[in-house]
């Protein structure tokens, strides 16, 4: 027998953009939720709130490589209501923004039979980080071979740092029809 599953509705409101200039790609994103459910780890359950994410990022060829950065903001405010089960800073008054800095390069090689990829993140408010590089070889075609490791770093509680013992390598193969 089925079980029925039902999710709350929920608004959000959005926007987006992309356009090249030059030799430059810019995209950029937002998004605000008037009504969120925000997560509070001392009591372990979702409190009141909104957030509001936004995003802008660059990216160009540069010789061989392709790079590009991209610069994420995320403000989270709990309901007033709400504050006494959150632990908060006292000077917070439940209003919580982080910033995060993404970076990545790419180059191929061998008519793009190989590629080697370089991603890093940086909250520079909680001194997090992660640190990722991805090498692929076709094989044969549609058959890739990928080997991709991660390191993590941080003790705060933003999301790098809640994951920061979670560092990784693990090797795939890849078959595409």
């Amino acid at each position: 027998m089925a079980t029925a599953r039902s999710f709350p509705r929920f608004t959000m409101i959005t926007g987006d953009f992309e356009t090249v200039r030059g030799a430059w790609g810019v995209r950029g994103e937002a998004a605000y939720l008037p009504n969120d459910t925000l997560q509070s780890a001392p009591v372990f359950e979702g409190l009141p709130g909104r957030s509001f994410d936004a995003g802008v990022g660059v990216d160009r060829r540069a010789g061989d490589f392709r790079v590009g950065g991209t610069l994420i903001v995320s403000r989270r405010r709990v309901d007033r209501g709400a504050l006494g089960r959150a632990l908060v800073p006292a000077d917070s008054a439940g209003e919580f923004t982080d910033a995060l800095l993404v970076g990545s390069a790419e180059r191929t090689f061998a008519r793009e039979t190989r590629v080697l990829r370089v991603l890093a993140a940086w909250n520079p408010d909680a001194a997090s980080a992660f640190v990722r590089g991805i090498g692929s070889v076709n094989l044969r075609d549609n058959v890739w071979l990928e080997l991709s490791g991660g390191w993590l770093r941080g003790d705060g509680v933003d999301m790098l740092s809640q994951l920061s013992m979670r560092d990784f390598a693990y090797a795939r193969i890849k078959v595409h029809f």
